[in-house]
């Protein structure tokens, strides 16, 4: 405000000989000035002085002629335009105050991510480090007994136990819990379960048609759990008795579902008798129903499981 009133002064009491009745014109220099500083009071009350003040420079330089030629409309213009000016200077503080705020939010809910993020990798840190111990702990009994069907619903559990871990690696090692692509999830899931029962002589193909689709760490979880108990009811119940065993991973859509069939060249067969009552088809039953989804046993020449499930 000082140096707009000062450059006013200056040009006026330096130039206004020069510049004549165009002089007039450079009090919209304060006058812009008051309104934006101090807001409609300041460019009212600029608008009041910057005729009177005109009125005054020129009398200084000896020319009061070079004053308007009607005091009130040029008395009337300048409290019109500072009035204006001043309405813009108060809408231009008030957007300067909402910036300022949107700032300060901003800055708190950055700090408010990175609090998040570092409680989500310390639960998950703490997740694994559980799973690892509950896995050491099992293992630490099987080592211990010779009783087979418990050393067989040992490794069982370790592997269920191995997908829940899975899950959290895939998850939270990128940074980014909220998703992950079946396309990546499914294929290293697989290879966990086929590595944690010791197969390798299993030969693994896939057939991805939905590159695209994701799956949420709610959805994750039971997902894994699923995969893992028809892999490995399969390895141990149809393809140990076949020479050249394959399983098939496909991933699909059909509408607004996703399906994933996983199919083998072992002897078909439906669950329902006694030997595939177990505790495995009750997982699968209950972790279908958390993903609100569907699932079933076909006869396809080989085993064929069919998952489907709102993507």
């Amino acid at each position: 405000m000082a140096a707009a009133l000062g450059f006013h002064i200056i040009i006026i009491l330096s130039l206004g000989t020069h510049l004549e009745i165009s002089g007039n014109y450079f009090v919209i220099l304060p006058l812009v000035a008051a309104a934006f500083s101090f807001g409609f009071k300041g460019g009212l009350i600029g608008g009041i002085l910057a005729l009177p003040l005109n009125l005054l420079l020129f009398s200084l330089i000896g020319h009061p002629e070079y004053s308007p030629a009607s005091k009130i409309i040029a008395q009337t213009s300048g409290i019109a335009v500072g009035s204006v000016l001043g309405y813009l200077g108060n809408y231009y503080h008030a957007l300067e105050l909402e910036v300022e705020r949107r700032r300060e939010a901003e800055k708190e809910l950055v700090k408010a991510l990175e609090e998040k993020e570092i409680l989500l990798h310390e639960i998950h840190h703490r997740i694994k480090n559980n799973l690892n111990i509950i896995n050491s702990l099992v293992q630490l009994q099987l080592n211990r007994s010779n009783n087979e069907v418990f050393i067989e619903e040992g490794e069982k559990l370790i592997n269920r136990l191995q997908s829940i871990s899975l899950v959290h690696n895939q998850l939270y090692n990128q940074g980014e819990p909220a998703c992950t692509y079946l396309v990546d999830y499914l294929p290293a899931l697989v290879d966990n379960v086929i590595h944690g029962l010791d197969e390798g002589k299993v030969r693994i193909l896939y057939q991805m048609d939905s590159p695209g689709q994701t799956i949420n760490a709610d959805q994750a979880a039971p997902l894994g759990l699923i995969i893992n108990e028809v892999l490995t009811n399969a390895i141990k119940h149809g393809l140990s008795r076949v020479e050249s065993p394959e399983v098939l991973v496909a991933l699909k859509e059909e509408g607004s579902l996703v399906v994933i069939e996983i199919s083998d060249n072992a002897p078909a067969f439906v669950p329902g008798n006694r030997e595939y009552q177990g505790l495995g088809i009750k997982l699968i039953s209950t972790l279908s129903r958390q993903l609100e989804g569907t699932f079933e046993y076909l006869d396809r020449g080989g085993t064929v499981f069919r998952l489907a499930f709102p993507g």
